[in-house]
């Protein structure tokens, strides 16, 4: 099912007095900032009947408070209704006012990737836009996006516990863990490279075998070990390297932007 992707959310008090509501019950403007491609925002969220189309930030005001009630009253709604937004924002992994915007997108890639955020695993990517999207398949991936046309091409998220403190280096060097998932994998290890991502140790590699070609980052931070995982048909390769490429290489395993 396709998803609107909120980069931010604000909220404002408007305290200017238009007449139509009592003095001292302030209105609450609740911006929703949408990449440009984004063509349908969530009528539940921005309590529409149907979606509607538009570009840029959408707008919503909300009335804190109403006759006969108290300032008191009215002040408490205020914060009562900026705490369901916050909670309806974060159910539907939107980002809370002040967090970070999204990274730039890719070089070159701005028109075939869009931001994605998982709030409760912690992690950023650009993901693939237009792609289907596959969620909690159990012992496979956390989320999968696949190309509509082109079934070995896809993207997935893994992540797994693992013990308090352990880092990428205990699973091995970096060459080390890339031969052992060549091995598992049936591939040959074309090319290795490590780099640190928002204080975070991230091994890359990339395999291939005869039939597919594959880009995957591994590391582990907050007890969690992250695998990002891009798959590709060999004949491919050379015409979708660099949307994988980008791809992997935005992950981030913090939601700092």
């Amino acid at each position: 099912q396709p998803q609107s992707h909120i980069l931010r959310l604000s909220i404002h008090a408007l305290t200017k007095d238009t007449g139509d509501h009592h003095p001292g019950h302030p209105r609450l403007l609740y911006v929703f900032h949408l990449p440009m491609s984004t063509a349908f925002a969530s009528p539940s969220l921005l309590g529409a009947s149907r979606p509607t189309r538009e570009a840029g930030a959408r707008a919503l005001t909300m009335r804190a408070g109403g006759a006969g009630h108290s300032a008191g009253l009215g002040r408490r709604r205020v914060l009562e209704a900026g705490a369901a937004v916050a909670a309806a924002a974060a159910a539907a992994g939107v980002a809370a006012p002040g967090a970070a915007i999204a990274a730039p997108p890719p070089d070159g890639l701005a028109a075939m990737v869009e931001p994605f955020k998982d709030l409760q695993k912690g992690y950023s990517i650009y993901r693939p836009s237009g792609w289907n999207e596959f969620t909690a398949s159990p012992d496979n991936y956390d989320i999968k996006w696949q190309d509509i046309i082109q079934p070995l091409e896809y993207v997935t998220v893994v992540t797994s516990p693992v013990r308090r403190g352990k880092t990428i280096r205990d699973l091995g060097s970096l060459v080390d863990v890339g031969m052992k998932m060549a091995k598992i994998r049936d591939s040959k290890l074309v090319a290795a490279a490590e780099k640190e991502v928002d204080d975070v140790l991230v091994y890359t590699f990339e395999l291939k075998s005869a039939k597919a070609h594959q880009i995957t980052a591994l590391c582990i931070t907050k007890s969690k070990m992250y695998s990002v995982n891009a798959n590709c048909s060999e004949k491919r390769w050379p015409r979708r390297e660099k949307l994988y490429r980008g791809v992997v290489d935005s992950f981030r395993p913090s939601l700092r932007g």
